[in-house]
């Protein structure tokens, strides 16, 4: 998922960045824009998986395989 996306999986992805802490806006609108963006970033610095660079490069800000192995390991049971 990035920036763009739209659907379930994007709110499910919304609220689990607000119980992480890291989305507080909280809102779940199930598209992909800036604020959920900056959550991803924050999330992905939280847990060391990437600190900077952008999406197509370095996967900041994206939902990838790293950052979704860690959100699975954290929330799979739920």
């Amino acid at each position: 998922m990035q920036k763009g996306s739209r659907g379930l999986d994007v709110i499910n992805l919304q609220k689990v960045l607000n119980k992480e802490g890291v989305y507080p806006e909280a809102i779940y609108t199930g598209s992909y824009g800036s604020l959920t963006e900056l959550a991803v970033k924050k999330f992905q610095a939280k847990y060391n998986i990437v600190s900077e660079g952008s999406p197509s490069t370095t996967g900041y800000g994206k939902v990838g395989w790293a950052t979704l192995s860690k959100l699975n390991e954290l929330y799979k049971s739920e």
